[in-house]
């Protein structure tokens, strides 16, 4: 398995195309050679001028941008700027960012409408060369009657999906087995640790590095390269971002180590 970088981990440091080419010199030296640029957390325009520019600086450090989590109601309100972005980048996965949740006031009935939204979306940016995958939140672990809210997704949405082991592990759902279920629909995934955290209000979960928390990483990533995870993206929300990322990249690094 190929480990990446999603840059909602590192957003304050990308605040400016000079803060992206000094965050990319440290990515790199961790060893990572892979992103998913979170797009709508960039502070500068997502643009093809502002992409092409990004490209020349991932090219300096050898690394290349794999996907693109965007919200769907930004692409469809200005395609073409946004499509021109992405081949500036020359990027052709695209991940829908979030669930409109107005949806879950009309229970599946209204999950089975967003996905038919979801589709037609998927379809329009097949025609143009984009392949649409979901990602999710603990939302979509949500049970209504006798399904999730993913396994509702996945028999009415005919795109991939990006699972995340974070939000996965808060809503009580095993990332293997889902993967396990999803077969070859889940081509990235947002890998980072989970762990409980004690506050005046009791315990409380919470995101950490790779290796800091309770999730088995060896197991995750060994299970998931098997059933064709190509990408495990670090993702987290941590103070030192940059910091962060080195441990979780070295920890995920030898994790795969004790895969073989």
């Amino acid at each position: 398995m190929k480990i990446g970088l999603q840059t909602y981990t590192i957003r304050k440091s990308i605040k400016t195309l000079e803060g992206f080419d000094k965050a990319m010199a440290e990515v790199s030296e961790a060893g990572i050679k892979y992103l998913e640029i979170a797009a709508d957390y960039l502070k500068f325009p997502f643009d093809e001028t502002n992409s092409l520019r990004m490209k020349e600086i991932l090219d300096k450090y050898g690394i290349e941008a794999v996907s693109c989590q965007i919200r769907q109601k930004r692409v469809e309100s200005d395609f073409d700027t946004v499509y021109k972005a992405f081949k500036a980048l020359d990027v052709n996965n695209i991940t829908n960012s979030l669930m409109d949740l107005r949806c879950l006031k009309d229970g599946e009935k209204g999950v089975v409408a967003y996905c038919e939204s979801l589709e037609k979306y998927r379809l329009k940016m097949e025609a143009n060369g984009l392949f649409v995958a979901h990602h999710h939140h603990h939302y979509e672990c949500l049970r209504l009657g006798d399904k999730t809210i993913l396994e509702i997704m996945a028999e009415n949405f005919g795109g991939g999906f990006v699972l995340d082991t974070y939000w996965l592990a808060r809503g009580g759902i095993d990332p293997v087995g889902l993967i396990m279920r999803l077969t070859d629909r889940v081509r990235i995934m947002h890998i980072r640790d989970y762990k409980l955290k004690l506050s005046l209000l009791g315990l409380r979960p919470t995101d950490t590095e790779i290796g800091r928390g309770n999730l088995d990483f060896s197991y995750i990533l060994f299970k998931a390269a098997k059933y064709g995870v190509e990408y495990g993206m670090i993702e987290q929300n941590t103070k030192n971002e940059l910091e962060s990322v080195k441990i979780s990249a070295a920890n995920a690094f030898a994790a795969i180590g004790r895969m073989s």
